[in-house]
């Protein structure tokens, strides 16, 4: 497909970048984010695109789109459909998106899938929740082009802020666009736009699930644990433990996604050193009632960080 104007055209310099993203020779009056978007669709649909211009000769662009051999059928089965279950789907989601009516829609269906959502419309407020967001957050999803900070800056930010916190990239781009002179540690993880909100629900799912599961020891140790806010401590005995949570023994059914403050002491096989008394922020993820009137109820509780007596933080791993 051929398509020319009889316009201003361009000169070599100007053609290098115009399908670069918030890239304008409008000042104030474009966004840059239309030839981006153009050039976006092309490569996901398998397809190139060429341009030629001269100053004073006006631009012509040529699109190259795979043939097609047949008509009437799918262009791909659209994947079963995993849905989380009331107790799988308690995690905190950062959406990140400037654009408000797809913030909505993901926003909408994650609720409605169980999820906790902060949305920020760019990475300026997503700071802002991250500092000042008391709970956890478990997965960053957000888009990769944003006006101001990118998507790759912003999830380096956040991780080093929260370390525990799961990066799910949004775009257009290919992931070899999205990974350009910029090489990351491990292999990101990037949802393919446009998706569909059952494809949305799935990636979000198999990333929160991927997450790596710490060693856990069958330790039975005495703690303290309090509602956060609370001045008065309960008792409690952990049935087993890790660095990243515990399964303990409560006073009584404490719901999800409660906050606690937990105070026990951690032998040198959970600390790596030695023995330590230790002040842990956590939330709870699910409760266990028992089939036994004699024994207390079990509440699992996600650790997400840890304050020692001397003042050293850490973030769970």
């Amino acid at each position: 497909m051929s398509i020319s104007d009889t316009g201003l055209g361009m000169d070599v310099d100007t053609q290098s970048h115009i399908f670069e993203p918030f890239f304008t020779t409008k000042g104030l009056r474009g966004t840059g984010l239309g030839l981006s978007t153009v050039y976006g669709i092309i490569q996901q649909s398998g397809g190139s695109v060429q341009v030629s211009s001269e100053p004073g000769k006006g631009t012509t662009f040529k699109i190259y789109l795979p043939r097609v051999h047949s008509t009437g059928e799918a262009v791909g089965a659209e994947p079963t459909i995993l849905t989380a279950s009331a107790e799988e789907a308690l995690e905190t989601i950062l959406l990140v998106e400037d654009e408000s009516s797809l913030r909505t829609l993901s926003r909408r269906y994650l609720q409605q899938k169980g999820y906790t959502v902060l949305e920020a419309a760019d990475g300026a407020a997503a700071i802002t929740i991250c500092s000042t967001h008391a709970g956890p957050i478990h997965l960053l999803l957000t888009d990769v082009v944003m006006p101001g900070m990118n998507g790759r800056e912003l999830a380096r930010r956040i991780c080093a802020m929260r370390p525990g916190t799961k990066v799910l990239f949004m775009s257009g781009y290919s992931e070899n666009a999205v990974t350009r002179d910029a090489p990351v540690e491990e292999p990101i993880a990037l949802l393919q736009k446009p998706f569909a909100l059952s494809t949305l629900g799935i990636s979000v799912r198999e990333k929160l699930s991927s997450v790596l599961r710490a060693k856990r020891f069958n330790l039975q140790l005495p703690l303290k644990y309090r509602l956060l806010g609370e001045l008065a401590w309960s008792k409690g005995t952990t049935e087993n433990i890790s660095r990243s949570g515990m399964l303990f023994r409560a006073e009584k059914v404490i719901q999800p996604q409660v906050q606690l403050e937990i105070n026990l002491v951690l032998p040198p096989e959970i600390t790596g050193l030695s023995t330590a008394e230790v002040v842990c922020r956590a939330e709870v993820v699910r409760a266990l009632h028992s089939d036994k009137a004699t024994m207390s109820p079990a509440v699992a509780a996600r650790v997400f960080q840890y304050e020692f007596p001397h003042g050293a933080r850490a973030r769970a791993e």
